[in-house]
């Protein structure tokens, strides 16, 4: 038996954007008005930080992760059809473990919030999810030019999406480094601590390029994978169901359909 999805592969690059755009638009809404954070430009995950919107934020993530490996998995295996010999195999086996990888740091980041004993593993979701990408976002753009043959302006697209993400990583380590080295962490002045930046606050500046630089990131990263749709467009999505006939509990109906091999 085979099940397949109606529509093209590209139903999961609209639920991937769905999900997670209303994921992040209810945890900040919420946290927002239960005053857990500044309305001015938070840090993605300091809006998930506090309970009730830390389940919201924790659930878009635990779901939007096993999206984001379907998409690399339909990809890649899009890329085993044209070509499965040679360097470009290996090559596409390694961007498919990468695209894996970033995909699991959205459960690390969902699963350990920030400025926990277990921040660290947060940290280290947020450099498999954003590192992960960029690497994985360099390679497919490498292999759509020289295998798939997309046209010139789409990889001029990809590859200008890559130094977008590659320039916000960037921007955002230098400017958190400054703003940590200038934040004044004056508990009379910002009761709050490092959730409540204001514009009194020493570093804040720097504090308001970085956040914003993370949102920068997360919205060209969205971009990045719509740039899939015209590919998977032309890609059915299907499972195939079997049953073994020898197996001990496989017992038929009475004028049941025999199933055939």
């Amino acid at each position: 038996m085979d099940i397949s999805c109606p529509c093209g592969a590209e139903v999961l690059l609209v639920l991937l954007v769905v999900v997670m755009s209303s994921g992040i638009v209810a945890t900040y809404s919420i946290a927002v008005s239960h005053d857990h954070v500044r309305a001015a430009w938070p840090y993605i995950s300091d809006t998930g930080d506090h309970a009730p919107e830390r389940f919201v934020f924790s659930l878009m993530c635990c779901v939007s992760g096993p999206i984001v490996i379907m998409i690399v998995l339909v990809h890649f295996k899009h890329i085993k059809l044209l070509v499965d010999s040679g360097l470009w195999r290996v090559f596409n086996c390694i961007t498919f473990f990468i695209g894996c990888l970033a995909g699991c740091g959205l459960f690390l980041i969902g699963s350990f919030q920030n400025r926990t004993s277990l921040s660290f593993l947060h940290y280290t979701g947020a450099v498999m999810l954003f590192g992960g990408s960029l690497i994985y976002c360099s390679c497919v753009t490498l292999m759509s030019h020289f295998i798939i043959k997309v046209k010139l302006m789409k990889t001029v697209i990809r590859a200008t999406l890559c130094l977008c993400v590659l320039g916000g990583i960037i921007t955002q380590l230098v400017a958190t480094f400054i703003a940590n080295l200038q934040y004044d962490d004056d508990h009379d002045k910002n009761k709050h601590g490092r959730f409540h930046w204001s514009p009194s606050d020493k570093g804040y500046t720097a504090h308001l390029i970085s956040t914003g630089s993370e949102w920068f990131i997360m919205i060209v990263i969205f971009c990045f994978f719509f740039t899939y749709i015209t590919d998977f467009r032309n890609i059915r999505v299907s499972t195939a169901v079997t049953l073994k006939e020898n197996h001990w509990y496989y017992r038929p109906a009475p004028g049941a359909v025999q199933p055939t091999n």
